[in-house]
């Protein structure tokens, strides 16, 4: 997937960070955010230390020190997928499978 980040700025969190795909917005990005936290670093324009993001899901935080831009991101979660269904065919077929 292609991502391209927004910066502006945050009445709320140290940045803005609004994150897009050729078709849609979405709430995070997690190369796109360590990308750019680590350029606004090289620029001057944030500090080392523990530093926050706004994005259209709510405020994350990212820590940042000379060299390194840590993130935390939520762990995934799985649902099942009924047989027959038609998300269950479009997932085979992405896979070149047949069900």
């Amino acid at each position: 997937m292609v991502e391209t980040a927004f910066v502006s700025k945050s009445d709320v969190a140290t940045v803005k960070l609004e994150f897009f795909t050729p078709t849609r917005q979405i709430a995070h990005c997690g190369h796109a955010t360590i990308a750019t936290f680590s350029l606004l670093r090289e620029l001057g324009r944030v500090n080392a230390g523990a530093l926050t993001k706004e994005t259209i899901d709510g405020c994350r935080n990212v820590l940042v020190d000379d060299h390194v831009v840590l993130m935390k991101q939520s762990s995934p979660t799985y649902r099942p997928i009924a047989s027959g269904s038609d998300l269950a065919q479009k997932v085979a077929r992405s896979m070149s499978l047949e069900v």
